[in-house]
This record gives C-alpha cells, structure tokens and sequence, in this order.
C-alpha cells in the first residue's frame, strides 16, 4: 500500500474513534459518508480509500473521504472534477435530515470537510508530472500536488482557499 494512503488511513481511524459507545451522531455520519461514496464511486469511476469523520460529544464536527483515480488531468481539469465532487458532497451532508440535528452547523462548514483523490496511473504509481497526481480540500484550502519522481514525494505547487475554486 502507498504510504501516503496509510497515513490517510491512520488519521481517519483517528477521527473514527473519537466518539465511544453508541453515538447517534457517527452512525448519522456514516450513512451518509457511505451514502455519497458509493454514488460517487458509481457515477465518478473512482476508488475508495479512506472513510471516516470527527465525532465529539455526539455532534458532526468533521467527515473525510478519500478516493483514487485512473484519469490524467491537468490543473484545470482536475479543479473541474474535484470541486464538482466535493459541492456535490457538501449538498450531500445538507440534504440529509437524519444528520441535520448532529451537525456542529448548518449548513455543514466546508472547512470541516477533508475530500482527496489520489491520481494514478493504470500500470501503478502515481500519473506524470504534467499532470495533477493529488488533490485535497482540507482546513479550507485546495491544495493541488504533483509526484516528484526525483524525490519520490508529492509536492505541492497550487493552492486556493475553496470558494475561489469553484
């Protein structure tokens, strides 16, 4: 497994765990997360590789999903397809009223969101340089990556707080 998803995957069971016992609010919470994924997966030819949320004294304070992809885009179309994603997240978490009561607030913050894709390439590793190898909403901002071969790193060269992607 990539170490960039294990250590997704690390942090998620973080979130996971932070409410004990029966909690309405992470049940809420994952019907929705499995909800979204699996239509997103379905309509989006994308993987799933992480799935969880922030649960503290039974309220919604964040939800995170994290897929892969066998598409090559560049900037551009990469902003395109993943903010259209994450909107289409975010109406996802309002729309629901199963979830509404345990929210931190509605309409659910989009600073309290963690949505990645991960850009591979079919015959493995991660898509060429010319090309958008990550992208993540996380604290608020967009941050776009591409895959130093040299360095063996994703590295950063874009970033965009959410409301000027879109």
């Amino acid at each position: 497994m990539n170490p960039l998803i294990c250590v997704l995957f690390c942090i998620l069971i973080f979130f996971t765990n932070s409410c004990k016992e029966k909690c309405p609010a992470r049940d809420a919470g994952y019907v929705v997360l499995n909800t979204y994924a699996k239509s997103y997966q379905k309509n989006e030819n994308v993987n799933l590789e992480g799935i969880g949320g922030g649960f503290l004294d039974n309220h919604v304070n964040s939800l995170a999903l994290d897929f892969s992809s066998y598409k090559a885009l560049n900037l551009e179309q990469a902003r395109i397809f993943f903010i259209s994603g994450a909107n289409d997240f975010l109406r996802t978490i309002d729309r629901d009223l199963k979830i509404r009561p345990y929210l931190i607030d509605y309409p659910f913050p989009y600073k309290e969101i963690v949505f990645s894709i991960l850009f591979f390439k079919e015959s493995g590793g991660f898509v060429d340089k010319k090309y958008i190898a990550y992208v993540t909403l996380i604290e608020g901002k967009v941050l776009y990556c591409y895959y130093n071969e040299t360095n063996k790193r994703l590295e950063t060269f874009y970033s965009e707080p959410y409301p000027d992607a879109g």
